[in-house]
């Protein structure tokens, strides 16, 4: 300020009182900014339901929209928790109940993957839609793959296309049938689910219940003769079935301790004891994969419902070329 006002001694003095209320005026709104969260902070406090402190930070200018490093939006940290306080406060700084985070998910597909009949009845009455366009996972899939029947209902009384189809062209009623969901799979049938419908790979729902040993939905997309004929052939025929290993406990509480350090303002890296520890899990997770198969992908998911708590897991079974076909988190 000592530089400013010798550069101004020819101004008059109400002008130079003006300028310093406006440098006193500005000064919060500096401060304001810099308070404003980072990506991992923010997530962390959403997912622990801290509605006074995100409130604090929307009304200091916050995006509504801004992203965690791992979720997406506030509203959608808050929809898959079911945290309805914290979902009326991001609707009323205008969060957009439709914004799609990296993965192309949206508020209302994880609030159904989770579960959460109340945050996704409160979504799709502010406007979240039900059906998307093209050829994308739909809320519907993520209900089916969740094994939420009540909630599958829901959507398709709500309007939800039963022959919905992923970026990989795969059905809902295919996903009922990679995951032995029964009640489902029939009511999606009762609502006109093509049963003979086929994936951008040629595979339908009766091949994934199949290659899952789910005979009973077998049964159900199938005419007798041709689950006849299908119950006949070798199991190979319908490929591997997925199998996923969880990483150990050892390993997630590390993740939750870098995440939760960050938030509290005391990043930390691992010491050399955690880093060999992770190394040892990993190592002991490859000699768990059956067989001599190869991983097919390693992911690193949030469990979103505790607050910042991750796992890890090796997924073995046929790799398939294919564009974002992104399978709902477990």
């Amino acid at each position: 300020m000592k530089f400013i006002f010798l550069k101004l001694r020819a101004i008059s003095a109400p002008l130079i009182r003006a300028l310093i209320m406006c440098c006193a005026l500005a000064a919060p709104a500096f401060a304001f900014a810099a308070d404003l969260p980072d990506e991992i902070t923010f997530g962390v406090r959403v997912e622990q339901g801290d509605v006074d402190t995100v409130g604090r930070w929307l009304a200091a200018g916050l995006n509504p929209n801004f992203e965690s490093e791992h979720i997406g939006t506030g509203l959608m940290i808050a929809a898959w928790r079911g945290d309805m306080p914290m979902m009326t406060l991001f609707l009323k700084y205008g969060a957009d109940v439709n914004f799609e985070n990296r993965f192309h998910e949206q508020a209302l597909m994880l609030a159904v993957f989770k579960g959460q009949r109340e945050a996704a009845g409160w979504l799709v009455l502010n406007g979240a839609r039900v059906n998307r366009e093209g050829n994308e996972w739909s809320a519907l899939h993520y209900a089916t793959f969740g094994g939420h029947f009540e909630i599958a209902r829901f959507l398709i009384e709500n309007k939800a296309d039963v022959n919905a189809r992923s970026t990989n062209g795969s059905t809902v009623l295919m996903m009922a049938a990679r995951e032995g969901y029964d009640k489902i799979a029939g009511l999606l049938i009762e609502h006109g689910a093509v049963r003979s419908a086929k994936n951008d790979w040629d595979e339908d729902a009766l091949t994934w219940a199949m290659r899952n040993n789910h005979l009973t939905i077998a049964k159900m997309v199938t005419a007798e003769q041709e689950f006849a004929e299908a119950a006949a052939q070798p199991k190979e025929v319908w490929g591997a079935a997925p199998v996923t290993i969880v990483a150990p406990p050892e390993v997630e509480t590390i993740l939750l301790q870098e995440r939760l350090a960050h938030a509290a303002g005391k990043p930390r890296i691992l010491s050399d004891e955690e880093y060999a520890k992770v190394l040892e899990r990993v190592a002991a997770m490859k000699s768990a994969a059956p067989g001599n198969r190869r991983a097919s992908r390693m992911s690193i998911t949030a469990k979103k419902g505790q607050p910042a708590k991750e796992r890890a897991e090796l997924e073995y079974g046929e790799s398939r070329p294919k564009a974002s076909s992104r399978v709902p988190p477990k």
